[in-house]
């Protein structure tokens, strides 16, 4: 016969259960992230009363001897997480960096006893033990929760918006979401939305404030966008440290795991752009049981390690560790051609002589320790990302970056597409600095710089409008056709969303598939179409790997080999029946201002081959036909916005940047080799 223990036990489960979820189920989140203490509580009185009911019934109705039976009632007044907890918080709610290492402790211990105290019929015993009612960890939780919400509460009043962030990430976010977001409250850290961080491709941004952090960022619009990428920054020190990448991974997993969660709850925010990403490769690492593909992921898109001499935004330099130039936002500004070391790339980049760049860096106090293998100050710290170490650079170059960030980038997104209109508001900018520093008796370098670029600027800003959208009177964007830009491939890239396209093949790559299965495949000359002409003379003739059975493949040694993935991408062959078919960008494509952009070497393997890079990809266009209409005006361009003293340039979707060839070594008729390489920032 089953024991009155047994029974007992089972209702004191199934009522405490049924008591959890029916409280939780009539509450909010909210309410439950703030009052949880007391539903468990609630959860547990209940349970032990079904339990007393058992045993009065075994007993005839005895309460003394049910009470007896039952061993009175046990509660739990000390919960060992709840203990880690609270040492955890609160360091991680008064430190420097929001964080601590027994966050992850305290989840683990969550609900773990730690001194049983019993009241029973001979009296209040207690032992070290895990059982009983958690009364010591449900009324901590419940103190936790009411005070937080009251600092969350008052928060709120001072500033909405920023309360609403702060709101959402502490109820639908993590450990260090919940810590951060009362950090906000109390004054610790600060939360400042800007319109713009560095330039368009930068969301967030957290430094240290001497007190604690403060996070920027810009404001989506949506209080739950904005709190999932408060999540995301929670997991920012502001300091640059050896630790970066792991920093990085906890941060996006962290986020992408909260958004996930308010998608399930079926509350609404934007998954558009990067966030989208995240969660669909998320959701398929969980499906595979396998999160090193979300890891490979985070790698691949997200920068964590900045390696590179980098600009910041106020037009110095720090170094990380490569020879290739980029923006403060980790985007490619120039790439190095030669073959020397730091000091040479620096020059390279800065346009100056080596014995000019050696000098910025003994300025700097760049020292090269041979043990370490890397640049130190002398104090021995490393140059690594270390802004005290910054190269400081010239008006020049200071004015050169100042109009690639904030005006020739922008040309699509505020001055219409067009270069002309940028260069005029830039010209006018800079004419009023010159007035108020010329009233104040100093004119600065950049300023001066920037006066002295306009000439060169105006000339390849006229002939980019032109080049691009033809030389009619009124040169309207995304208005004529008779310029090397295509107004109805333009507008279908627009209409037909090609970015959730690419999306779509970045995400592939993102999970790791390099084979004939990629969507690539599928989407190029279906949807994506990088030749223009009649469909039944284009198609594609190699995919992921050179085919096994043709004989000048097989005499080449290329027969069954990866195509296309020595950069990490994939290549597609589409092959025409003649030369000279137009190819066009499909997507918004950066061109760095180098000769090397658009290159020809007569006894290279691709031949004519252009590159250029869009927000997710490097994009390779070989076996170019020579000498084109296309390729020449192309070439110029790239010439002019050298001699300009830019970076780079955009070209939209539905431009000609040359045609269908034959050149090289490795083709054997007329086609096109595109290459999309993950473009890793």
């Amino acid at each position: 016969m089953t024991s009155a223990s047994t029974w007992g036990s089972l209702a004191s489960a199934m009522v405490g259960a049924g008591v959890t979820s029916g409280i939780t189920t009539s509450l909010s989140d909210e309410n439950n992230k703030f009052y949880g203490g007391a539903v468990q509580l609630a959860s547990a009185a209940a349970g032990q009363a079904a339990n007393y009911g058992v045993h009065a019934l075994y007993t005839g109705g005895d309460w003394n001897a049910a009470y007896e039976n039952m061993g009175g009632i046990t509660i739990n007044v000390a919960n060992l997480g709840s203990i880690v907890d609270m040492v955890g918080s609160g360091i991680a709610r008064n430190n420097a960096t929001g964080k601590s290492s027994l966050g992850n402790i305290a989840q683990a211990l969550s609900g773990t006893g730690l001194l049983e105290v019993n009241f029973g019929s001979n009296g209040i015993t207690s032992r070290i033990g895990m059982g009983g009612i958690d009364v010591g960890g449900n009324l901590y939780r419940l103190g936790k929760g009411m005070n937080d919400k009251a600092i969350l509460d008052d928060y709120m009043r001072k500033d909405r918006k920023k309360g609403e962030a702060a709101y959402v990430a502490y109820v639908y976010g993590d450990w260090t979401a919940e810590n951060t977001a009362r950090r906000l409250g109390t004054g610790k850290d600060e939360l400042v939305f800007a319109d713009q961080i560095g330039d368009d491709n930068a969301y967030a941004q957290t430094v240290q404030n001497g007190n604690g952090r403060t996070i920027t960022m810009l404001d989506s619009g949506n209080s739950n966008n904005n709190a999932i990428t408060l999540q995301h920054e929670a997991y920012r020190d502001g300091i640059v440290g050896n630790n970066q990448r792991d920093e990085t991974l906890q941060a996006v997993l962290a986020h992408t795991v909260m958004a996930a969660r308010l998608q399930a709850q079926g509350i609404e925010f934007s998954t558009s752009g990067q966030l989208g990403y995240d969660m669909a490769v998320y959701e398929y690492a969980v499906s595979q049981g396998d999160m090193s593909i979300f890891t490979a992921y985070t790698d691949g898109n997200y920068d964590s390690s900045a390696d590179y001499w980098k600009v910041l935004s106020d037009g110095n330099i720090v170094f990380d560790g490569s020879k290739n130039l980029y923006d403060e936002n980790g985007i490619l500004l120039k790439e190095y051609q030669g073959t020397e070391g730091f000091t040479d790339s620096l020059a390279a980049m800065l346009g100056v002589s080596f014995e000019d760049a050696n000098k910025l860096m003994i300025d700097a106090d760049y020292r090269w320790d041979g043990e370490k293998k890397e640049f130190v100050n002398k104090d021995g710290k490393s140059a690594n990302l270390n802004e005290s170490m910054k190269i400081i650079t010239s008006g020049s170059f200071k004015a050169s970056y100042d109009f690639q960030i904030n005006y020739a980038d922008q040309v699509f997104e505020k001055f219409d597409g067009s270069m002309v209109s940028a260069v005029n508001a830039y010209k006018n900018d800079i004419n009023q600095r010159l007035e108020l520093e010329r009233v104040a008796g100093s004119i600065n370098a950049k300023t001066m710089a920037g006066y002295e670029m306009l000439s060169g600027l105006s000339a390849f800003a006229t002939q980019y409008d032109t080049t691009v959208y033809g030389t009619g009177e009124t040169i309207i964007p995304y208005k004529t056709d008779n310029g090397l830009y295509n107004r109805a491939l333009g507008a279908n890239y627009e209409n037909q969303n090609h970015e959730s396209f690419f999306q779509q093949i970045a995400l592939d790559f993102a999970n790791g598939i390099r084979t004939n299965e990629h969507s690539m495949y599928g989407l190029i000359n279906s949807c994506i179409f990088p030749v223009i002409g009649d469909s039944k003379n284009i198609s594609i003739t190699t995919k992921a790997f050179y085919d096994l059975n043709d004989q000048w493949l097989i005499d080449q040694g290329l027969a069954g080999k990866p195509h296309g993935q020595s950069r990490g991408g994939l290549g597609i062959d589409l092959g025409t029946n003649k030369n000279n078919y137009p190819v066009v960008t499909t997507q918004y494509e950066m061109v760095l201002a180098q000769d090397s952009s658009y290159f020809w070497s007569a006894g290279s393997a691709g031949g004519l081959t252009f590159t250029s890079y869009s927000s997710l990809f490097q994009q390779r266009y070989l076996h170019l036909e020579n000498n084109t209409f296309a390729q020449n005006k192309l070439t110029e361009l790239i010439h002019k916005s050298s001699i300009a003293s830019m970076f780079r340039f955009t070209l939209p979707p539905g431009y000609q940047i040359g045609n269908v060839g034959n050149t090289g070594t490795l083709t054997s008729g007329p086609h096109l080799h595109w290459e999309l390489n993950p473009y890793l920032r």
